[in-house]
């Protein structure tokens, strides 16, 4: 007679099984920081990218016509008339009928550079009014920093999200450097005899190369931002919409002018710091609720700049006030040229 040994199959014990989970929960701690760095490392490195790529598309355009466009502006025609502040008949005669837009944002005539002609041909006239009219036109992807959800994947603002809803994108572009197109009737007069002052820098020059006498290589184009600031966004600050062209801290752009000082005053007037964010420097990685809306601020370790010879510098939190301020001015002796 044969007998038949039972086997029995040995499982896990319970000490087993938590040893093995606690295991598993050390190698998921130790491994998820690297992950998460990686990450991170990929998004500022698109991030580089963008930056580099609204360099290069600047110089392509003037390349081709030996000047640039102004942080907003007439390009590449001027505004002749010089009434930017009253927008009316003259202002509209002014303004092209069909696309392309023809009075804009640098972000939105950087377009064909970028591989947005379709987008670039989509607007005419002011680009401004698609954001008045409540016609929502979301940022190329180049112009979105992976790193900076504060108005979601599409970076679009809603309505409902406070205010009205814009597109917003994360890069914002030097008032200083580049001119800007407002001159409003109601600034002051420069007390020289001259009439009213400008509100921002030569408001009728496109900027040449040859304007950078601190050279290319020294001043800032492009600094990041994050779209809404702070969160939950109000309509009165923190839309960075980048089709906006007034000079104020609710569009493209930084280091807006409060006033405007003329070339012949007094030295003890130029030297002071009259820009509007410019006495701040970046802030690096603020939350959404706590970031100041007079300043640039990015969502990695250090923030990402444009030059205008088209390289990108990393500028850390801790840079000296004087040095964030000499990379703005692109004149740093405060001559300016004329409009």
């Amino acid at each position: 007679m044969r007998h038949t040994k039972n086997l029995r199959t040995r499982g896990f014990t319970l000490v087993e099984l938590l040893v093995v989970i606690a295991i598993i929960g050390v190698l998921v701690a130790l491994l998820l920081p690297a992950v998460q760095a990686a990450r991170e490392a990929a998004r500022r490195s698109q991030c580089t990218n963008n930056t580099k790529q609204m360099a290069l598309a600047l110089l392509n355009l003037e390349s081709t016509h030996k000047y640039m466009p102004q942080a907003a502006g007439y390009f590449p025609g001027k505004d002749n008339a010089k009434i930017s502040e009253s927008p009316g008949a003259v202002f509209d005669s002014q303004l092209s009928k069909s696309g392309p837009a023809n009075l804009g944002s640098i972000l939105y005539f950087l377009l064909p550079q970028m591989e947005q002609q379709q987008l670039y041909m989509s607007m005419s006239g002011w680009t401004q009014r698609h954001f008045m009219t409540g016609n929502v036109i979301a940022p190329p992807a180049a112009y979105i920093c992976p790193s900076e959800m504060s108005a979601g994947s599409e970076s679009v603002v809603r309505p409902e999200d406070g205010g009205n809803g814009w597109g917003a994108g994360n890069y914002v572009v030097n008032v200083q450097a580049m001119n800007h197109w407002w001159k409003s009737a109601s600034q002051p007069s420069d007390g020289t005899g001259g009439g009213i002052s400008p509100s921002q820098p030569n408001p009728f020059t496109h900027p040449e190369l040859r304007h950078m006498s601190d050279g290319t290589s020294n001043t800032i184009v492009f600094a990041e931002r994050y779209a809404i600031c702070p969160a939950p966004p109000r309509g009165d600050f923190g839309r960075t919409h980048w089709l906006g062209t007034p000079a104020t801290k609710y569009d493209s752009l930084f280091a807006w002018n409060t006033k405007y000082v003329a070339d012949n005053a007094p030295a003890v007037i130029k030297n002071q710091d009259i820009f509007a964010g410019v006495g701040e420097v970046p802030q690096i990685a603020p939350t959404y609720e706590t970031c100041t809306p007079t300043r640039v601020q990015t969502a990695h370790a250090a923030m990402n700049v444009a030059m205008l010879d088209g390289s990108v510098q990393s500028v850390s939190g801790d840079i000296d006030y004087v040095a964030w301020r000499a990379y703005i001015l692109p004149r740093d002796e405060g001559s300016l040229p004329p409009n």
